[in-house]
């Protein structure tokens, strides 16, 4: 068959897309899934939360944004805010957090972004104290964590979170409710 360059123009590219994986292997996953549940693990007999593990599988220079927008960044710092926020003012004891879902989502072969829900109880901000006028009431949470490869471990690089609100109307859910079945 002779040579036709325009045919090796046209089916490498297409070669190359079909060869294209990310890390989706059961092992990533899981290893992600681990470090997702290392998140905020709660110590019943000390009333206190633990976040060691999550901060030892992270980046150096790890970063969050909580709920009212507060930025920390760096592993240190995320380890002090955290402890203070969850264990030295008091204001999640006895507040029970239920994982209720999360998904991953492979971006390249070396990052992921994980949107973990939780069901976070009231709580009463900013010291734990009942003021009468102070209670957040119990809801879902929706977090976004960003995970990156190296070294072959996947390591929580980024994150943030949200809280749902169930007064909301997401526009997709009539859109998708809508739309023929395929």
């Amino acid at each position: 068959m002779p040579f036709c360059p325009m045919k090796q123009f046209l089916i490498a590219p297409l070669f190359a897309i079909s060869t294209l994986t990310y890390a989706q292997t059961k092992a990533d996953e899981a290893q992600i899934k681990s470090i997702i549940n290392e998140f905020m693990i709660y110590d019943a007999r000390t009333k206190t939360f633990d976040f060691g593990k999550l901060l030892a599988r992270s980046t150096e220079d790890a970063s969050w944004v909580n709920i009212v927008g507060m930025y920390w960044s760096g592993r240190e710092t995320l380890g002090v805010a955290w402890d203070r926020m969850f264990n030295q003012n008091k204001m999640f004891s006895d507040v029970k957090f239920e994982r209720k879902s999360s998904t991953i989502r492979f971006v390249t072969p070396d990052v992921a972004i994980a949107n973990v829900v939780s069901h976070v109880g009231e709580f009463y901000p900013p010291d734990g104290v009942n003021r009468g006028n102070n209670v957040m009431p119990e809801a879902d949470e929706m977090g976004t964590m960003v995970f990156v490869k190296r070294g072959g471990k996947w390591l929580f690089t980024a994150g943030q979170n949200t809280v749902v609100d169930p007064r909301a109307v997401d526009p997709m859910k009539e859109k998708m409710a809508a739309a023929p079945a395929k």
